[in-house]
């Protein structure tokens, strides 16, 4: 049996290692194989001594790369279903797509700043063709801000413990 340890990973190959692991988990594929959360993968980055403002900016970008997957996998749900024209389309659906073409920007920017699985988010607005490139700057203002914030938490509570000991 072979066991992956991200953290010797993470440990050989520093900052592409934390790219790498990061994409991979915004694509979705440790969901199913190993579950890792970003913060964990943050978390251990900035514990073994890489940079929190390195390890924020690029944990943003790949985790936006990563997430733009859900993007396309929603949009090619829409050609699908334009292909099976026999399929009526809800109304509720038509109002999501109304309401995410409406606000979408807030929606994407405030989603990608929480831990909730994202993908959700991005095929809701490949589905209702959301602008792209106002999806990618939301996504990577968002994802970026938010691994700044995880970076430098984990970064200062570990100095908060170390100065209670």
């Amino acid at each position: 049996m072979v066991v992956f340890n991200f953290q010797d990973f993470l440990i050989s190959f520093g900052y592409l290692a934390l790219f790498l692991l990061t994409l991979a988990r915004a694509v979705g594929l440790f969901q199913i194989a190993l579950p890792i959360p970003q913060l964990v993968i943050i978390g251990t980055a900035v514990g073994i001594g890489l940079d929190p403002f390195i390890t924020g900016i690029l944990a943003g970008i790949a985790s936006t790369i990563g997430d733009s997957v859900g993007y396309f996998v929603g949009l090619g749900g829409v050609k699908l279903v334009g292909k099976l024209k026999k399929i009526k389309i809800p109304k509720g659906a038509i109002k999501l797509k109304k309401f995410i073409n409406k606000k979408g920007f807030w929606i994407v920017l405030l989603a990608s700043m929480t831990p909730l699985p994202f993908d959700l988010f991005g095929i809701a607005s490949g589905l209702a063709r959301y602008d792209f490139r106002k999806f990618i700057v939301a996504s990577l203002i968002g994802k970026t801000g938010g691994s700044l914030v995880t970076a430098y938490g984990v970064l200062y509570g570990i100095d908060l413990i170390k100065g209670l000991g």
